[in-house]
């Protein structure tokens, strides 16, 4: 998973070996995006020889699921925006438990 906002990217802090310390250098993350479309390929072929009914299922699940992963994606971005704007305030996971326990 990329280190920055990028996607398909990965940026790392390199120590004396191969260059300054400090310097950034960026990594392409291709063979990533490869083998998950690959992989999602795969998956929809082995979903493609069940019966119609097991596909729908299995469809909506999966639809459901990427909608899910896109809610959960745009919350995070604003949360990172806010924090980024300086918005960010201190929390205690301590006390987060007790009120969800309660």
């Amino acid at each position: 998973m990329a280190a920055d906002s990028r996607e398909g990217t990965a940026w790392a802090d390199r120590g004396c070996e191969g260059g300054r310390r400090g310097q950034h250098f960026h990594v392409e993350a291709m063979w990533y995006t490869a083998r998950m479309v690959k992989t999602l390929e795969q998956a929809i072929a082995e979903v493609a020889a069940l019966p119609d009914a097991d596909q729908e299922q299995i469809g909506r699940k999966l639809l459901s699921h990427v909608e899910k992963l896109r809610r959960l994606r745009e919350e995070l971005d604003k949360g990172v925006r806010s924090l980024d704007a300086g918005k960010g305030m201190e929390f205690s996971i301590e006390e987060f438990i007790r009120e969800k326990s309660a």
